[in-house]
Formats: C-alpha cells, sequence, structure tokens
C-alpha cells in the first residue's frame, strides 16, 4: 500500500513517459507484480473464491512465470491447471474440494520437498535419477 502513498510523486519526478528500463521494471513491479502475487493468496485462496484464484493463477502464469522463464516455474501452474480443467471435465470428485474448500488445501509442504530436491541434485539429472534421489532423501 506504500506504493500507493508515492506512485504520483514518482511519475511526477520522472514523468509517466520515462523509457528507463530500470525505472519501467520497477514502476511494473509495484504496481502489477506484488499486488498480483499478494492477491493470489491472500485473498483469493484464503478466502476460497475459486474463480478468482484460477482468474489470478492464469495472470500469474503470463505476468510472471512466463516473463522470466525460471526453469520449471513456468510449466507447474499449467500442469496444474491442466489438472483442475480434466477433473472438473470428467467429473471427479476433488474438483468439490478444490473449489468448495480451497482454503483448506496447501502447497507448502510440496514446496519444501521440492526445495529440498532442488538443493541436493543437479539440473541434468534425469527423471529416473531425481526419482531415485527423491526416494533416497525421504526415506
Amino acid at each position: 500500500m506504500a506504493w500507493l502513498d508515492v506512485v504520483d510523486t514518482v511519475y511526477l519526478k520522472f514523468g509517466r513517459l520515462c523509457k528507463d528500463i530500470e525505472f519501467l521494471y520497477l514502476t511494473d513491479l509495484f504496481s502489477n507484480l506484488i499486488p498480483l502475487i499478494l492477491d493470489v493468496y491472500e485473498m483469493h485462496h484464503r478466502g476460497g473464491d475459486w474463480s478468482a484464484y484460477e482468474e489470478a493463477c492464469i495472470r500469474c502464469w503470463s505476468n510472471i512465470f512466463l516473463r522470466f522463464d525460471q526453469r520449471n516455474y513456468k510449466r507447474a501452474p499449467l500442469m496444474f491447471l491442466s489438472d483442475i480443467f480434466y477433473w472438473i471435465e470428467i467429473g471427479h470428485l476433488i474438483t468439490n474440494l478444490i473449489t468448495n474448500h480451497l482454503a483448506s488445501l496447501s502447497d507448502c509442504p510440496v514446496e519444501i520437498a521440492h526445495s529440498i530436491i532442488r538443493r541436493r541434485t543437479a539440473k541434468f539429472f534425469t527423471a529416473q535419477q531425481l526419482r531415485k534421489e527423491a526416494h533416497f532423501i525421504f526415506q
């Protein structure tokens, strides 16, 4: 919210048509990316609003993951959304849990496991090597 207090002063100083790349990235970060990320979890996920959460996930993917092209992060949200849309299409029972009880779900344990695996493996590992190492780590 502090950005909203100073945004007019910043634009007054630099002008709205400033083409400096650092200025553009900084204003985009404060105006778009940070509020988007904070909204996804705080407002949509914890609030349990599935349709808003779905839209925010797609916005995150297009605004952040695709833009910065980080390793597997650009594929993970697409796989998540693909799974959800498939389950909805076939009428799987898990869709009720996801769409009606979103706030009770957390991906923290998965993120922690991924971080541990990433720390203990090299980026050139094959899928089989990753699987074997993950089994060894969490044995």
